[in-house]
């Protein structure tokens, strides 16, 4: 019950997670005006037609549209094999009684599969055998030695493995947003599984993210399997690997950790669909709906979403400073063929809807974030003046948010040198409310210290008080307007925190938390903090400006070390020198050194450890704390 308390208390870097939102829609091109972005989906969506070409049994169709994206990949002998051995199959499955089908099928096994037969790998030609057996058995003798090799399963997995190792050829991955999701859901159901955590994300991170994984793509060969234990170690701790899974995909990236973190991350099944019990309908993808309802919330999206328009709508001016952009977000979601793409079907409406009847939601939305900017940007008197006007009597029910408003006055007044104007304010206002409501003294006389002490007033008024009060006053008004918080704010409040409370008991850091921007998004949010549509004019008068210029740039897995780069923008990569290869092993090595622990144990027993009894680092430090640091009596003791 704890666990599930603070979960709800846990608090995340609001223009963090505003510029992983943002770089999803873009990537995902499910908004307008995406020209300046680049993104991998056009590669995304070959792969995945490729996939679903082998699933219909179309394999000579996905050959041709792979050689569209990378004609290399052909070239390896295993793959080519493989391929021509399913087509010979769905040849023969196509068939059936048809005498010209079925020669079709047997020129098939004499030019094309028999020749590579007997090269691609050692078992290879062995298989070529078995399968030429199907001439003999047909697909419904189920008592057939070969009946195995008729299963359309073998479809699945050799389509999944075709796909990823086209995307992984040409480094097409997910948006971040999605990568992170799958690795703090991971995290998450390892946490609950092992302490026997009630978490409020359960439910929606096994619906985004079910059991099962894509097949790997064909390991590579003539690559020493020769890696440091602290690397294998923190990808098996990772993403949940055997260790010999883990040697093998670092072979695949030739040590690269990073990269092999991103592919074993792509080989998680992100579920795109979610059944809505009450109408027994398929909705939009779901990610798709947490984004957009987060973005909606946060003001990053236009009330006017969905209605007519063209890309030219993606309004493009020159913000008030004359630096950033003005981007108009409109939401225009996923095509018929996208959704085609992904197995989903036809779209149906989702839980927010888009077009006009999201706009009352969006504008309320809108009308919450307004007051919120206001707050930090100092305009309190406004603020208050908008309240009494638009809410009239949410301040009286709340006597705790008025004083925290009233006070926020106080302090601008003090700070700004006009000490009498404060103290009529403390006299009419802080005063009596601070007498109908006892529990407030306590708070009034701190205030009050500010005039004798006018210094303390500026420090007081901004950073982190005025953030609070900001959260506090959002908070309010959407519990007042029936607003929901956003589903995708609880997921990871809760996934935050689990991730956090597991690697306290690693006593290490994550050694990918800058690459997954983990230390951005656990970072706390300053005043200054604002949503990443800057506040260039005035918040409440809807003069909202989104300046680019505000969103960080994210880390981003490439072949080689990536790194954030100060000027880049989202999704955009950059290549680290091979020189800087131990400096990588060292700082993953430190990571890995429990920085946290407090223990004499040395990392590479703690290691020893983990690699020969194929245990969690917080059950090794544990088990070596209870037999005195010593390796050989713990596994003397687990093997008896």
């Amino acid at each position: 019950m704890a666990f599930k308390e603070d979960c709800l208390k846990f608090t995340y870097n609001e223009s963090t997670l505003d510029t992983l939102a943002l770089d999803y829609v873009q990537q995902e091109q499910l908004v307008q005006g995406n020209d300046g972005c680049k993104s991998t989906k056009t590669v995304r969506d070959e792969c995945c037609k490729v996939k679903n070409l082998v699933l219909k049994g179309q394999i000579q169709h996905a050959m041709e549209a792979s050689n569209s994206v990378n004609s290399a990949i052909l070239e390896d002998p295993r793959l080519y094999f493989r391929l021509q051995r399913q087509r010979f199959i769905e040849l023969l499955r196509a068939a059936g009684d048809d005498d010209d089908a079925l020669m079709r099928a047997v020129e098939c096994a004499r030019k094309d599969l028999a020749p590579c037969a007997l090269d691609a790998y050692p078992e290879a030609y062995s298989e070529f055998q078995r399968s030429m057996l199907l001439l003999l058995y047909s697909k419904d003798k189920t008592d057939s030695p070969v009946s195995g090799e008729w299963s359309e399963g073998a479809r699945y997995e050799l389509g999944a493995m075709f796909a990823l190792t086209l995307r992984q050829a040409m480094g097409a991955y997910d948006p971040q947003l999605s990568l992170l999701l799958r690795y703090l859901i991971t995290t998450h159901k390892i946490f609950c599984t092992t302490l026997g955590a009630d978490s409020p994300a359960t439910e929606l991170a096994e619906h985004l993210l079910p059991v099962g994984r894509d097949p790997p793509p064909l390991p590579r060969e003539n690559v020493l399997g020769s890696f440091q234990e602290a690397k294998i170690q923190a990808l098996v701790q990772a993403v949940g690997l055997p260790r010999q899974d883990a040697i093998e995909s670092l072979k695949h990236t030739e040590g690269n950790i990073e990269t092999a973190f991103m592919n074993e991350l792509s080989r998680m099944r992100l579920n795109h669909a979610l059944l809505d019990e009450l109408e027994s309908r398929l909705n939009h993808a779901l990610l798709d709906e947490l984004v957009q309802e987060y973005a909606c919330y946060r003001g990053l999206l236009d009330p006017d979403s969905g209605e007519a328009s063209s890309a030219s709508d993606a309004e493009v001016a020159e913000g008030d400073e004359g630096s950033g952009k003005r981007c108009m977000l409109k939401w225009v979601g996923r095509r018929a063929e996208d959704l085609a793409l992904q197995g989903c079907g036809t779209s149906q409406s989702s839980e927010l809807p888009v077009g006009r009847n999201a706009r009352p939601a969006c504008e309320q939305y809108g009308r919450v974030m307004a007051m919120r900017a206001a707050v930090l940007a100092g305009q309190t008197d406004e603020v208050l003046r908008k309240l009494e006007v638009e809410e009239p009597g949410l301040l009286e029910a709340s006597p705790q948010l008025l004083f925290d408003l009233k006070r926020e006055q106080f302090m601008g007044m003090v700070a700004a040198g006009e000490a009498p104007r404060a103290l009529q304010l403390a006299r009419e206002e802080l005063g009596p409310l601070s007498l109908k409501h006892p529990d407030l003294v306590p708070a009034l006389k701190s205030t009050l210290v500010s005039i004798a002490q006018p210094a303390l007033a500026p420090q007081a008024a901004e950073g982190k008080h005025a953030h609070e009060l900001a959260t506090t006053l959002q908070q309010a008004l959407s519990k007042r307007l029936g607003l929901a918080e956003p589903r995708l704010i609880v997921l990871l409040r809760s996934l935050l925190h689990a991730h956090t409370e597991w690697f306290k008991l690693q006593r290490c850091e994550d050694p990918f938390r800058h690459m997954c921007s983990l230390h951005l998004l656990k970072a706390p949010s300053a005043a200054a903090a604002l949503p990443t549509h800057s506040l260039r004019g005035d918040p409440l008068s809807g003069a909202l400006v989104f300046t680019t210029e505000s969103i960080s740039p994210i880390a981003t897995a490439h072949p080689g070390r990536s790194v954030v780069d100060e000027g880049r923008a989202p999704g955009s990569h950059h290549i680290v020198d091979d020189s800087d290869e131990e400096d990588e092993e060292e700082e993953m090595r430190t990571s890995m050194d429990g920085v946290l622990n407090e223990f004499t144990f040395s990392e590479d027993t703690i290691l020893t450890l983990m690699e020969f009894m194929a245990l969690s680092r917080a059950d090794a430090i544990q088990l070596l704390q209870q037999h005195d640091g010593s390796v050989d009596t713990v596994i003397a003791n687990l093997l008896t």
